[in-house]
């Protein structure tokens, strides 16, 4: 059994589109001009520190996710408060390019299969292996969806002059995180692969459908190694307003 099951879906055309949907929603201001660029945020604690921190505006798009335009970057916004996950992620993604936002990039956190990544290092991720399932229904089949060069480097520069060590390479998106067994961890991790998500492949796939651009900078919130695993959940806070700031300087 392959995804999609049916054949050639990739060549067809869909019934509903994010602007019909739109038109049928009439979700916000038509008037009003929306950010460029996007940060995508799933942790709702760093989210509310955006929001009220950082002098946003708030801009009725959708009553399924929030969106703010930063006060400090007017050309950049934040969007939240939508859940996590590769479905939801697509649906907000898709909205916001039909109003025109061009540029995204995820702020967010993710287990680490490298031991040599410290705490609050940022991960620069490059690609991102493709074991969910709503990329299967934008690009042709494969086993990687990439971020666009173009945000991986910006967003390597930003995290450079923010004075942190860098660590670039591909995550492993899956959407069952109680099945991320023993025998794929140790695999992957030889393979090189950096981290573990649940949202960049799907982010990547209608990023490249769309033709916009796409990145994800993560911060580690657990470590999975072969024999155990170690939680740091409760110390990413402080890491993710960080990486925040690197991924606003990126989109900027």
């Amino acid at each position: 059994m392959t995804v999609p099951q049916y054949p050639d879906k990739h060549e067809a055309s869909a019934l509903i589109t994010p602007g019909v949907s739109r038109e049928y929603h009439e979700d916000g201001d038509g008037g009003t001009e929306l950010p460029s660029s996007v940060v995508v945020t799933f942790q709702p604690h760093l989210f509310d520190h955006v929001v009220s921190e950082r002098a946003t505006e708030e801009i009725a798009v959708s009553d399924f996710f929030d969106l703010h335009r930063l006060g400090d970057r007017p050309d950049v916004g934040v969007v939240g408060d939508f859940g996590i996950g590769a479905p939801s992620t697509a649906m907000v993604v898709e909205r916001l390019v039909a109003h025109g936002v061009d540029r995204f990039c995820i702020a967010g956190i993710a287990g680490c299969l490298q031991s040599d990544v410290g705490m609050g290092e940022p991960v620069v991720c490059t690609r991102a292996l493709r074991d969910e399932g709503v990329s299967h229904h934008y690009v042709e089949p494969g086993r990687w969806t990439a971020a666009a060069e173009t945000t991986i480097q910006r967003c390597e520069t930003a995290a450079e002059d923010a004075g942190l060590a860098v660590h670039r390479g591909p995550t492993w998106t899956t959407s069952a995180v109680y099945r991320e067994t023993v025998p794929e961890i140790e695999r992957y991790a030889e393979e090189g692969i950096v981290t573990v998500d649940m949202e960049a492949a799907a982010l990547f796939a209608v990023a490249e459908y769309r033709d916009v651009e796409a990145g994800a900078l993560f911060t580690v919130s657990d470590y999975l190694g072969p024999d155990e695993w170690d939680p740091r959940f409760d110390a990413t806070d402080e890491h993710l307003r960080d990486l925040f700031d690197v991924a606003t300087a990126a989109l900027s």
